[in-house]
């Protein structure tokens, strides 16, 4: 319903064109990405912002100038929030009203404009064009996105500190909230697109990669059945096409003719009886009639080879459409996988980790199977060392007797003291 957008000043230009319906050098209008503008509206568009006397750019340039604005080109000058009209309904649904659709979505425009004004200022405002000229009215925007300098003092422009995550977040709430206080027209600002808040254009692109993919694999299998539906249409203008070589064939088959003019200059010499030296009249008529029937015959070949060359250069312009058609689809469908594996580990990466848990896995059995294997051979130990203890006591004191005890040899008693025996 409203999506929020931040621009450096090397984009202000062309965007402003586009707002207030610039036209370029062909005489056609600058548009913003892919916008289908229907000139025979573009009269009922109109601009909510304050006159100024200033163009857009001039705007911009002079508020960045009044405002603390690092001297960066990738520094963001201006926001835009473009708001599209919603569904509505009065809020009292058993009052029968026959709404006005233009003023009721003027009132949404103008409410919408007073809201984001309270929201950013209205004296950031570089314009708000509303659109209706396009598939469905909606408002540009445009403020510069200036705030309080708490270190400094004064004021500076921040984009990232006037368009927050919370700000996102809380935008259509707030939003459907204002337009419900008037208590007339309740529009459906809260909706399942925004029920969790609004979404930077990048966000939204990562969030909808899934559903893009989806929607390429689709396209390309509808390009792969279309491809299909071609090669079938392909095939009669190939039977088409033998057809026409073999009767080619057939009429090109090489014989000693005459040609009409040749058999009309032919002079026969009339006999007595009413024939030619050499030809008879009736043989002479029907070389006449093989002359004429010769000529049809070649003009049907050349009709034949014309229509064989047609049919040729029909079927490879299909051939190439279906290849052209599929290769589309396929890059398409390639350029959407490789976006959504820049967002989440590749296939390689997933099969690896899938492994290095099973290889886990079967560490941790082993680990369990080797701890129950040490467990019984320390009670092997422990019953070995009783049943030694009980049925050979002096190997067994031998064995547990300390180790130092074992090595030092026993000490000679030193003799008494004379003195002590005294």
């Amino acid at each position: 319903m409203a999506n929020a957008q931040k621009y450096t000043r090397a984009a202000c230009g062309h965007l402003a064109a586009h707002y207030e319906r610039k036209k370029d050098e062909k005489g056609e209008y600058i548009k913003f990405g892919n916008q289908d503008i229907d000139p025979q509206k573009t009269h009922l568009n109109y601009n909510l912002a304050p006159r100024r006397g200033l163009e857009q750019i001039d705007f911009i340039r002079q508020r960045t100038t009044e405002a603390r604005t690092l001297k960066r080109d990738d520094v963001n000058v201006m926001c835009s929030w473009v708001v599209t009209l919603p569904e509505y309904r009065h809020h009292n649904q058993n009052l029968h009203v026959s709404p006005d659709k233009e003023q009721v979505e003027r009132l949404f425009f103008e409410r919408t404009y007073r809201f984001l004004c309270d929201r950013y200022g209205e004296q950031n405002v570089v314009s708000a064009y509303v659109h209706k000229d396009e598939k469905t009215p909606h408002m540009h925007f445009a403020f510069v996105p200036v705030t309080e300098d708490k270190k400094r003092g004064g004021e500076k422009v921040s984009a990232k500190e006037v368009i927050t995550k919370n700000d996102l977040k809380t935008f259509h709430t707030d939003l459907e909230r204002h337009l419900d206080s008037f208590r007339d027209w309740h529009f459906e600002v809260v909706n399942e697109a925004t029920k969790d808040g609004n979404k930077e254009i990048a966000e939204l692109k990562k969030q909808t990669a899934h559903e893009e993919v989806l929607k390429a694999q689709q396209e390309a299998l509808q390009a792969r059945q279309r491809a299909l539906q071609e090669q079938e249409s392909i095939k009669p203008l190939v039977e088409q096409k033998n057809a026409l070589r073999g009767e080619i064939e057939a009429l090109q088959t090489e014989k000693e003719v005459l040609t009409a003019a040749e058999v009309e200059a032919i002079k026969g010499e009339k006999t007595l009886l009413g024939g030619l030296k050499g030809v008879t009249h009736k043989e002479f008529e029907a070389v006449k009639r093989t002359a004429a029937a010769v000529e049809s015959m070649t003009a049907e070949r050349d009709q034949a080879l014309a229509r064989a060359e047609r049919a040729d250069l029909r079927a490879t312009a299909a051939e190439a459409k279906v290849e052209s058609a599929y290769a589309d689809a396929n890059r398409q469908l390639q350029a959407k996988i490789r976006e959504v594996e820049q967002d989440r580990p590749s296939m390689k990466a997933q099969m690896e980790i899938v492994q290095l848990r099973k290889e886990n896995q079967t560490l941790k059995t082993e680990n369990s199977s080797l701890r129950g294997k040490v467990a019984d051979l320390e009670a092997m130990v422990r019953r070995l060392g009783q049943i030694i203890r009980e049925k050979l006591p002096e190997v067994y004191a031998a064995i547990t007797q300390p180790k130092r005890d074992r090595q030092q040899p026993p000490q000679k008693q030193k003799p008494k003291s004379r003195d002590l025996e005294r």
